[in-house]
């Protein structure tokens, strides 16, 4: 993902829904395109990221000799570090722009997020209409 810039609307959005801007590369790195450029970390996609990061901390706890638990513990933070944010970002929507701006953000209610899900093929299908079809 590019450069982002934020609207006025997204900054205050992303302040009342505990978004920060460090959180971009955790967000991006993980989440879907569910449409039109509209991005939802799901809950399986977090699920399977913290049960990863928490199989690492399991093996740098059982590996970690004396003289390493100083490097292994500051590892070991980072790792519990972002599983709080993925577990903070599960299940929020971002919308973005086609200039690269994102709009707003939000957790959708669970209606919303279905739809979403089931019609994301429909949404991807409006931007390139597969060819041979009726125009």
């Amino acid at each position: 993902m590019t450069a982002l810039a934020l609207s006025h609307h997204a900054e205050s959005r992303m302040q009342q829904r505990g978004f920060r801007h460090c959180d971009f590369a955790l967000y991006f790195r993980y989440a879907s395109e569910a449409g039109c450029g509209v991005y939802f970390l799901g809950r399986r996609d977090t699920q399977r990221e913290i049960s990863r990061r928490q199989g690492e901390i399991r093996r740098l706890k059982q590996s970690a000799g004396r003289a390493q638990r100083k490097l292994v513990s500051h590892e070991i933070r980072r790792l519990k570090h972002e599983i709080q944010s993925l577990e903070r970002l599960q299940g929020l929507k971002l919308v973005v722009a086609n200039d690269n701006t994102v709009v707003t953000c939000y957790h959708p209610n669970h209606g919303n997020r279905k739809r979403m899900l089931r019609k994301g093929r429909e949404f991807r299908w409006v931007l390139s209409p597969p060819s041979g079809g009726k125009g």
